[in-house]
């Protein structure tokens, strides 16, 4: 008894450790390629919101290593480039989100769904109302498609914010992919709109300092 006792004790060991295996291996490559410095890396971002296509938006994700006590060993922002509020892009933090990880890649979900406390997860995109709220007389003489055109140099992007969404990316040596789901309520379409995006990006060490990150020529990259 006291033998298949222990027999049953040491098979939970070896099996526990070998689903933890992978996790440790996880963390452990990350950790290996991150340092203690923080990774940055520049996306290039297409997909659809409101079942409209975009694409050659720009932003930046940064991982780096949690503090000691967060609950997630990692810290991953996404930020519009080179504005924050840059149309069709999102914002991640993943404070705001229940990470998992596998080797190379990490998975954060939205910790409180369809919560009332607000989040610093969101998207920026053009409400279509926006472009009907333009008075007529404005865009009377021009085609549809450059009336649009001058209407997005003035609309002001609707802030989105997250009410659920995943954000899943994978990193290969200075290479990093991956997508994106975000789902909000549109205040001003008065209705719920999701957020499907994938990305692609490379590892920049710094911007051109002689430009604020609002400009233009802050594009410029130095690797």
């Amino acid at each position: 008894m006291i033998v298949r006792r222990c027999f049953i004790f040491f098979c939970g060991i070896q099996l526990l450790s070998i689903l933890c295996l992978p996790v440790a291996q996880s963390q452990e490559v990350f950790r290996e390629m991150l340092g203690d410095d923080a990774m940055t890396f520049m996306l290039d971002v297409s997909g659809t919101v409101l079942e409209k296509s975009f694409n050659n938006s720009v932003a930046i994700l940064t991982i780096s290593v949690s503090e000691v006590g967060n609950i997630n060993p990692y810290v991953v922002k996404i930020t519009g480039y080179p504005q924050m509020n840059e149309r069709n892009v999102f914002i991640w933090d993943s404070e705001e989100s229940y990470m998992t990880y596998f080797p190379n890649t990490i998975r954060c979900d939205i910790r409180y769904p369809y919560m009332n406390e607000p989040s610093n997860i969101h998207f920026f995109y053009a409400s279509p109302a926006l472009y009907e709220r333009e008075p007529e007389g404005h865009f009377g003489e021009l085609e549809k498609e450059e009336s649009e055109r001058l209407a997005d140099i003035v609309i002001e992007p609707t802030k989105v914010i997250a009410q659920v969404g995943r954000l899943e990316l994978t990193i290969s040596g200075n290479r990093v992919s991956g997508n994106v789901w975000i789902k909000g309520y549109d205040n001003v379409e008065n209705l719920y709109v999701s957020y499907f995006a994938s990305f692609q990006g490379r590892t920049i060490y710094r911007l051109d300092p002689r430009f604020p990150a609002t400009e233009p020529h802050s594009m410029h990259i130095f690797e």
